[in-house]
């Protein structure tokens, strides 16, 4: 009788899988990198061991400690200044290198570098308690040559210029001028 040969089986790291998740490496690849097998890995988080995920959550909350440190240390100013740097040395090296990083950091609120200095609109201070009713289009009395102007009948002057060079031309520029449409 056969008996069946077992495989060894690897030792799986903990250390590994934490620091393969931490630098940015999907369930997968961390997996294998720690040691589990190609089928184990293509199960993902289901297959992950309870000391790997711990080790994942201990090295993560150091990485983030120490990322809440060096934000802590730069002033604002710093701040613009590494965006500017990284942005002059992407453009002489021809390369779009953290672009994302750079935007998101360069909208802080405390720096704002993205948004302009001089913010355009309206502001009503007091508006009024009641505005007047304007007539609806369709009942308002047409002037033939208003609504002209106003390009209800828009097809009603040609805009060539042998038109407007013309007589026709001529006497519809007239009676807009008169009416001070024009």
């Amino acid at each position: 009788m056969g008996l069946c040969k077992r495989r060894p089986e690897k030792k799986i790291s903990p250390k590994l899988f934490a620091e393969a998740r931490v630098r940015g490496a999907r369930v997968e690849e961390a997996m294998l990198r720690a040691g589990y097998s190609q089928s184990s890995a293509k199960r993902g988080w289901t297959q992950v061991s309870k000391k790997c995920k711990e080790a994942y959550a201990v090295a993560l909350n150091m990485t983030l400690a120490e990322l809440e440190k060096t934000g802590g240390k730069l002033t604002p100013d710093q701040r613009a200044k590494v965006i500017r740097g990284k942005a002059l040395r992407n453009i002489a090296e021809g390369v779009d290198e953290s672009i994302g990083s750079m935007k998101l950091l360069g909208q802080d609120k405390e720096l704002a570098m993205f948004t302009p200095d001089n913010l355009t609109g309206i502001i009503i201070i007091s508006a009024p308690a009641t505005i007047p009713a304007l007539p609806a289009i369709d009942t308002a009395p047409i002037d033939d040559d208003a609504a002209i102007v106003r390009g209800r009948f828009f097809s009603a002057i040609p805009e060539d210029a042998a038109w407007r060079g013309s007589p026709e031309g001529q006497e519809a520029r007239h009676r807009l001028e008169a009416k001070g449409l024009l």
